[in-house]
């Protein structure tokens, strides 16, 4: 029966057939060497198998960076939601979406995105309560009609205006960026591109021109 697993040359864990390195230990399945990427961030190195299984992992890159702010340290993997332009080969132009898709960011950022998700549950629920308030408020006040519906415009202009921001915010994961790769047959891999583009964007540009608009923002 075929398998898509082989055991590590090393350790005997098993990993990917495609894969190069084994994320336990480290070891180039080719040359029975440990990286030395594993050896300077092992955490790191071993944290690439939650990457979407469904494209077979991630090349391996020294230069591996937040893909928000740039920074090397403390990298985790964020699960964003959203469609993912992707270029299946250089020899096969056609374009498909993937639904999901997981990349590399800090804590920092991965803390700023989580905020903003509670931010948006709080004005959720916030907005739920000015409905019941309002419905009631205007029992206790209809004599004075006016007053409720000064009352009511207000709020109402209030909540809208609290859910641009929160809608607008840079740290809304998912409308601040799109990310853009291509699927190599040869490696039966997703390899990321050093190229993004922003939502309202018909353009891709290089990350590091992406980066440099981002801090002088």
């Amino acid at each position: 029966m075929p398998t898509n697993k082989k055991k590590c040359i090393n350790c005997g864990k098993k990993i990917p057939i495609n894969n190069d390195y084994c994320w336990s230990c480290g070891t180039d399945q080719n040359t029975g060497e440990i990286t030395k990427q594993f050896k300077d961030h092992p955490k790191l190195f071993r944290r690439l198998k939650f990457l979407t299984s469904s494209y077979g992992g991630l090349v391996w890159d020294k230069s591996l960076k937040c893909v928000r702010c740039g920074s090397r340290d403390d990298l985790e993997y964020y699960h964003l939601k959203k469609n993912l332009e992707v270029k299946k080969s250089l020899l096969y132009p056609e374009y498909k979406y993937s639904p999901s898709f997981k990349f590399p960011i800090c804590s920092k950022c991965a803390d700023n995105f989580i905020n903003w998700k509670v931010s948006k549950k709080i004005l959720t629920i916030i907005s739920y309560m000015w409905f019941f308030v309002s419905f009631y408020t205007f029992l206790a006040i209809r004599l004075n009609i006016k007053l409720w519906i000064l009352i009511y415009l207000f709020s109402i202009l209030i909540l809208i205006g609290l859910y641009i921001a929160l809608i607008k915010s840079k740290y809304n994961p998912n409308s601040w960026m799109d990310i853009r790769g291509y699927y190599s047959k040869v490696h039966n891999k997703f390899i990321l591109t050093e190229y993004v583009k922003s939502k309202n964007s018909k353009e891709w540009i290089e990350y590091d021109e992406w980066l440099k608009n981002i801090k002088s923002q």
